[in-house]
């Protein structure tokens, strides 16, 4: 009995013999890694071209198809009557969306890096033989009666035994449906990922130490730390003017929607916390924060290129949209006298520039001038 591909132990499924038309005479691994990158790639274009890439390449069609069926996951269905494979993209760009949505689906897999690095060859221009050796390889069962040797199915180990939610039951074609569904799925593994983290045992506690420090002094230590950090940042907060401000392609910027860098999240929770529990939700100074901060081109140039730390970010936008609130003359009950709603949004403005302080971005003086500017707006205006 011959052994699948990568000499792995056969694990049959059913030993009756199927009418079962073979096609292609090469295995996953006859085939070159610059023609592997050319199939990966190929299957994001449609069926059509797949089946002829799978013709020319002379590929073994069950091996083939389980690839396609690994890489476009829902995107890829078959009709229950015929058995023909439902994947026609109306334009590239719709081709390149998917591709990028199964991507971020199969993170952390052998078939995602796989896809992953085979995109970043081709979006090089050049496929080094080095790097190519360090890609992971694709392992396939044997699924069929011993002597069918063709009938190999990829590995659900190498595509994470995906989908991770219920599979999608809607039309082939409405893309509408089928990227709901991979967002949906996408949010599933992040939080199968989270829950594993959480239950990853903890590192166990040692004996205490004589002498430690008591939890006030361990307070002032974080303390004395977060200043020392800010004052780091504030230091390297200049801007770099011999460094141009690149602007993000198209393709970037859908990455950004489906992948979202970590800056504009720890800017948008460190915007929160000093409105969560003091402002009420129906004002609309948490719209316009979220407005800002899930602006990802802006957020990224104010890290990266004006040296802002994110989460100094995020009080920052807060403490400024605040003090325009405050200064508006909306939130007054007559000239000075702030309503309820004002109210609220100056005890969120001190929290955000004691937030500052402790976290070392701010010193105490420069909260003192920001208080007296927006005292002194509040007794002019209403």
């Amino acid at each position: 009995m011959a052994l699948p591909e990568n000499n792995r132990a056969p694990r049959i499924l059913f030993q009756k013999a199927v009418d079962y038309r073979i096609t292609g005479t090469r295995s996953w691994t006859d085939i070159s890694r610059s023609e592997q990158d050319e199939y990966l790639l190929g299957c994001f274009m449609g069926e059509a071209l797949r089946l002829a890439l799978e013709k020319r390449l002379d590929l073994l069609d069950r091996t083939a198809s389980s690839v396609a069926d690994g890489l476009l996951g829902p995107f890829r269905q078959h009709d229950i009557n015929t058995g023909e494979a439902h994947y026609r993209p109306e334009s590239p760009d719709r081709a390149q969306k998917v591709m990028v949505l199964r991507i971020a689906v199969l993170r952390d897999t052998p078939l995602g890096v796989r896809l992953s690095r085979a995109r970043a060859r081709q979006l090089g221009g050049s496929a080094n033989a080095a790097e190519s050796a360090q890609d992971p390889t694709l392992h396939f069962y044997s699924v069929g009666h011993p002597d069918m040797v063709g009938l190999h199915i990829l590995d659900e180990a190498d595509y994470g035994g995906l989908p991770a939610v219920n599979r999608y039951k809607g039309k082939w074609n409405d893309w509408s449906a089928l990227e709901a569904q991979q967002a949906k799925e996408l949010q599933a593994l992040k939080d199968e990922r989270w829950e594993q983290e959480m239950a990853a045992p903890s590192l166990p506690r040692s004996a205490p130490v004589a002498n430690s420090p008591t939890n006030v002094e361990r307070k002032d230590i974080r303390l004395a730390a977060a200043q020392e950090k800010g004052v780091q940042a504030q230091a390297k907060r200049r801007p770099l003017p011999e460094l141009p401000i690149r602007k993000p392609t198209a393709f970037q910027k859908l990455l950004w929607n489906i992948w979202p860098p970590e800056e504009p999240k720890i800017a948008l929770r460190s915007a929160m916390e000093p409105l969560e529990g003091t402002v009420s939700k129906s004002l609309p100074v948490y719209s316009s924060c979220r407005a800002v901060l899930r602006n990802t081109e802006i957020v990224l140039q104010r890290v990266r290129h004006d040296g802002y730390a994110p989460d100094e970010l995020g009080l920052v936008v807060v403490q400024n949209i605040l003090a325009d609130h405050l200064c508006s003359g909306n939130y007054h009950v007559y000239r000075g006298m702030l309503s309820m709603a004002g109210q609220q949004l100056m005890s969120a403005f001190n929290r955000a520039c004691s937030e500052l302080e402790q976290r070392g971005y701010a010193t105490p003086e420069e909260n003192e001038q920001s208080l007296q500017h927006v005292r002194k707006a509040i007794s002019e205006v209403g």
